[in-house]
């Protein structure tokens, strides 16, 4: 069913968008209208399994997870609303990592497996809340600057090694758009929203190693995400 929560972030985000001067070219106002409406729609279509036999208590979990994002959607609305010093860079960056709880939502809709549907909303719910500076209650803004990142790729003795290329995207994802590269090492720093990641390093065009990490907001200079390569096949 539709709680009250999610009810109450259906209700606000519009008006709020009116006060964010909402207009046809306004990309990231646009996709957190989008996002919030595929959650609703994610609701609605959960809410219909809702069967005789199935389990409760997972349907519970999951429509907590629900209300909780729906939550922090609209805080995130609430504090973009607030800040007028968001460059036009990061306000598309920040609109692609929503494009991406679009695509999301719209993917849990059409999803039966329930450990699946569970995966991904927490990936979001974790994604978010990296996103706040604190909690929601006392959080004055959320992921209004970048966080720069730098890649490392070191060998057994811990020298930094040239020539691997990182790359970087949300943990879950369903469209190339959220790939990002860095630069090879050992120059490798990219400023990135913050928020659940997954880092690789690629040699040749060849995935080597992968990690995931989270991004938070309140460490503007967060520590190198290293790699340590050992084998022969690693240094061709």
């Amino acid at each position: 069913m539709i709680t009250r929560l999610t009810l109450a972030a259906i209700i606000f985000l519009p008006g709020l968008m009116a006060g964010y001067r909402l207009q046809a070219q306004d990309e990231l106002g646009v996709t957190l209208v989008q996002a919030n409406g595929s959650l609703t729609g994610l609701t609605i279509a959960l809410s219909a399994r809702n069967q005789p036999g199935v389990d409760t208590g997972r349907i519970n979990l999951i429509q907590r997870d629900i209300d909780r994002i729906g939550g922090l959607l609209s805080g995130l609305t609430s504090c973009i609303v607030r800040s007028d010093n968001i460059d036009s860079s990061l306000s598309s960056d920040l609109a692609r990592e929503i494009r991406n709880y679009k695509e999301l939502f719209d993917l849990v809709a059409n999803t039966k497996d329930a450990d699946s549907i569970v995966d991904i909303l927490n990936f979001v719910k974790e994604d978010l809340n990296l996103k706040y500076d604190g909690s929601l209650a006392s959080s004055t803004f959320a992921s209004n600057e970048y966080v720069s990142v730098r890649v490392r790729v070191l060998d057994n003795t811990m020298h930094e090694l040239p020539g691997y290329t990182p790359h970087v995207k949300p943990v879950w994802s369903t469209n190339h758009e959220q790939e990002l590269q860095f630069n090879a090492t050992t120059n490798a720093v990219k400023d990135l929203v913050p928020g659940k990641k997954l880092f690789w390093i690629e040699k040749n065009g060849i995935p080597i190693q992968h990690r995931e990490e989270g991004i938070r907001i309140n460490d503007p200079h967060s520590s190198p995400i290293d790699f340590v390569v050992s084998t022969a096949i690693d240094h061709k």
